[in-house]
């Protein structure tokens, strides 16, 4: 089929405009279809559509009780197979893409705009279940009520080469993982997002790379339950909150940059929130209002190479329990660098952290091993009023060529000696 106008009609019952079913094949080019309800494209049970230069629009919600929730713009279903390149899907009102029930849809160079939901309907962008299994590449997303929900085992999406304006207008999560469904997502822009971000949850398990996350009323992020995520080379900026690790999922994140994560009028910002297990290498924290980071008593956290910089209103590392933390800066900290308290089965570890032109910073029950010249080095700041504001209690300074370098004059050495041993160093405390 090719050149090929198709208009629906707006009687009960009018289905969809291209179907593939019962071992079917539709080859199709240069087509538009216009109206209707039920589907734009449908390809059920071992059939297969393919299609090339496609244009549907305006697939609806019909109103009668025998029909209340059609209105798709590609729906493969039952093992059927869609492959389709430059296409675009717009004013359809339940989903612009649904593949479910172990069907296949591969799709490249494709725009989906303005997928809105009417009556009873969700207004998806598109939905992954019950071992359906989607490729999408090229892929323009233009306002839609809800966004991407990938659930059940057996069921993946993968996205590469993604733009999305304003995926999610209700209230619901822009990308939801759940019930051991997998998502991977290479190259995407993502912005005017609503109250909701990506959420995993029950098994699920996220691969994202090169994204950048642009403006969210909340969390960027939230992980939990069993869910593992893996991000790479990612920036999320003006967000409310940035991401949250729940008490039984794992994260591994690797340069990443938060930028501008404000918190809400009633609430403080909390960028990066860790109550399970999480591995951070190379990130940058900046212009928080609130908490950089926050780690509970039960988290298991480890961090390397990170830079913490402008945080407003509260503290910049908030750490209770443990945590390993290895060449860290903290500086231009409006109120508080660093808490840190763990206790007798929990240690704070940390090896070459730098604080500078920062407030109160106070540690107990920690470990400070292996710098590079001074375990600690209490140095005035000239930009900064007074001597530098540290307390440590019940810890351990190791392995360092000097323990305990104190270059401010004047400063109580009592604040930094409660119970604390220096071990293995060259020289264990200096003095001006």
């Amino acid at each position: 089929m090719a050149d090929a106008l198709v208009e629906g009609t707006s009687r009960e019952g009018a289905g969809e405009l291209f179907c593939a079913h019962e071992g079917g094949v539709i080859d199709a080019s240069r087509v538009h279809g216009i109206g209707g309800h039920g589907a734009g494209i449908m390809s059920t049970g071992p059939s297969f559509f393919r299609g090339r230069d496609v244009w549907i629009e305006g697939v609806v919600t019909s109103t009668y009780a025998e029909r209340p929730f059609h209105g798709f713009g590609i729906v493969a279903t039952q093992g059927g197979r869609v492959e389709l390149d430059r296409i675009q899907i717009e004013r359809v009102h339940d989903a612009g893409l649904a593949v479910d029930s172990a069907a296949t849809a591969s799709v490249s160079d494709a725009v989906f705009r303005d997928v809105r939901a009417a009556y009873a309907t969700a207004g998806q962008i598109a939905r992954v279940n019950t071992a359906g299994r989607v490729t999408l590449s090229r892929v323009s997303l233009d306002r839609a009520t809800s966004g991407l929900n990938v659930a059940d085992p057996g069921s993946s999406a993968t996205i590469e080469d993604l733009i999305a304006v304003a995926p999610s207008t209700d209230g619901e999560a822009t990308v939801r993982v759940s019930n051991g469904a997998e998502l991977t997502v290479r190259r995407a822009v993502i912005s005017e997002t609503g109250r909701r971000g990506i959420e995993m949850s029950d098994d699920a398990s996220i691969a994202l790379h090169d994204l950048r996350y642009l403006g969210s009323e909340s969390n960027a992020f939230c992980f939990y339950d069993y869910g593992t995520a893996i991000i790479g080379r990612s920036v999320f900026a003006g967000c409310s909150n940035g991401i949250y690790i729940g008490p039984i999922a794992e994260a591994r994140i690797s340069d990443l940059d938060m930028i501008g994560v404000v918190g809400t009028s009633t609430e403080p910002a909390i960028a990066l929130s860790i109550d399970g297990t999480f591995e951070l290498d190379r990130g940058r924290i900046s212009d928080t209002r609130g908490i950089a980071i926050r780690s509970t008593r039960d988290a298991r956290p480890a961090l390397r190479d990170v830079i913490v910089r402008r945080v407003n209103d509260s503290v910049a590392l908030l750490v209770f329990g443990s945590m390993t933390l290895k060449k860290a800066v903290i500086e231009d900290i409006e109120s508080r660098a660093l808490f840190g308290d763990g206790d007798q089965d929990r240690l704070l570890t940390i090896e070459d952290l730098a604080v500078r032109r920062a407030g109160e910073t106070a540690l107990s029950r920690f470990q400070l091993t292996s710098a590079s010249k001074s375990g600690v080095l209490l140095r005035k700041d000239a930009s900064f009023a007074g001597n530098p504001e540290l307390d440590l209690a019940q810890g351990v300074i190791a392995r360092s060529p000097v323990g305990l370098d104190v270059e401010a004059p004047g400063f109580d050495l009592n604040r930094v000696i409660d119970r604390v041993a220096i071990e293995e160093c060259g020289l264990p405390i200096r003095v001006p």
